[in-house]
């Protein structure tokens, strides 16, 4: 028998993954935004043809019209209960609107973009301007997914600890090219990002706390095994250099080294498989508790490909 209490845990758990899906799609199409923008700006100004603006300003404004029309509008119209996603949106939507902005006048300044030389005047410094502002959004839209996801009758979920692996809590995903970008002047490193050949990818882990330095190892040879994929920004040719190597920069520290594991060349990405250490900080020590437990371990690096001869 279907009691009232079946009928609301089978409602509220629908109600989630309805929330789940919605922001997984919406990020696929940030994901979208952000290879497209990379594209994009990697080119010389005058190489751009009017049908890849065009393409790249569909992309963009289909990206508005999905956060628009699905998670935010439950923030506009007032229907969010949850005090804390309540606080979280009045932080950091205010900054969204001011990026949502920025893209709607990008977006009427190139919408009727020809190829015309007068429209090649600002562009390369719009472009600039739009990743730095693309990068921004993802930082507050991120702030605000988390929130929606990991909180239920007003309360964040607990970072994970003792768990039995953290595989499950790494990700990857291609950033902007003005993050990387940012990242190597931080570390006053001279490498241009004009000899980048693919999208840079960030790996990330949850920070992890109250396990053992064998889990840590373990999990760490397993990733050996496990490759990370890293698409070329030009599929047509980058793949037509013989020689190519992995750097990563770490977020923490800016430290900037190459890789030591194995790199897969396919047509249109890089299988990287890191080694047992490419991955981990070098100047960001570890911190153990008093039972020898690990303290705070988190992965965070942006990895990318650049040709040599």
């Amino acid at each position: 028998m279907t009691t009232g209490s079946d009928r609301l845990i089978r409602k509220t758990e629908d109600r989630k993954r309805k929330l789940s899906e919605t922001i997984d799609a919406l990020r696929d199409q940030r994901q979208d935004l952000i290879l497209a923008h990379n594209i994009i700006g990697r080119k010389a100004t005058n190489n751009i043809a009017p049908e890849e603006m065009q393409e790249f300003l569909n992309i963009l404004v289909n990206y508005l019209a999905t956060g628009h029309f699905t998670v935010y509008q439950r923030i506009l119209d007032g229907t969010e209960r949850r005090a804390i996603v309540k606080e979280v949106a009045r932080k950091s939507y205010p900054g969204i609107g001011e990026t949502t902005d920025v893209f709607v006048e990008f977006n009427d300044v190139y919408e009727n973009f020809d190829g015309a030389a007068v429209d090649y005047k600002h562009l390369k410094k719009d472009l600039t301007e739009l990743g730095e502002i693309i990068a921004r959004r993802v930082f507050l839209e991120d702030e605000l997914f988390d929130a929606l996801l990991n909180t239920e009758s007003g309360k964040i979920d607990p970072p994970a600890r003792n768990r039995n692996t953290i595989q499950e809590n790494l990700s990857t995903t291609v950033c902007s090219n003005y993050l990387l970008e940012n990242l190597l002047a931080k570390a006053n490193c001279r490498m241009q990002t004009d000899n980048v050949i693919t999208h840079p990818v960030q790996i990330t882990s949850n920070t992890i706390s109250g396990t053992t330095i064998e889990h840590i190892e373990n999990f760490l040879l397993h990733l050996e095994n496990q490759p990370i994929e890293v698409p070329f920004i030009n599929t047509r040719s980058d793949g037509n250099h013989k020689n190519i190597e992995i750097y990563c920069v770490f977020l923490a520290s800016g430290a900037v080294r190459t890789f030591v594991g194995n790199v897969v060349k396919k047509p249109q990405s890089l299988s990287v498989y890191p080694g047992y250490l490419d991955l981990v900080d070098p100047d960001n020590e570890v911190a153990t508790c008093n039972d020898g437990l690990i303290n705070d371990f988190k992965i965070n690096c942006i990895i990318f490909g650049v040709p040599y001869e």
